[in-house]
C-alpha cells in the first residue's frame, strides 16, 4: 500500500479517541512496510519542519527531560544484559 494512501486514510478518521478509531489507526500502521513507514515519516517531517523549528524553544525542556529519562532506562536495560 502506498504511504500517501495510509496518510490520507488516517487523516480521514475522526479526531475522537474512540476504540474504533484506535483499532483502525493500528491496522493502517501495521500495514506499512518499514520502507513505507520511513517514507511517511520523512514526508511528515518535511510537511511540519517549519512548525517544528518555530515551536522548538517551547518544548526544549520537556524534550530534554524525556531524553534524560530514556537514557536512564536504556542504561538500566544495558546493565541487566551484562549481569549473568
Amino acid at each position: 500500500m502506498h504511504s500517501g494512501i495510509i496518510i490520507d486514510k488516517m487523516a480521514s478518521l475522526s479526531f475522537d479517541r474512540s476504540d474504533e478509531r484506535q483499532t483502525e489507526e493500528t491496522r493502517l500502521l501495521r500495514a506499512l512496510s518499514p520502507q513505507e513507514g520511513l517514507r511517511q515519516f520523512l514526508a511528515l517531517m518535511a510537511e511540519f519542519a517549519l512548525h517544528l523549528q518555530e515551536t522548538e524553544p517551547l518544548y526544549r525542556e520537556e524534550r530534554m527531560q524525556a531524553m534524560i529519562a530514556l537514557q536512564s532506562r536504556l542504561r538500566a536495560l544495558g546493565g541487566r544484559k551484562r549481569k549473568p
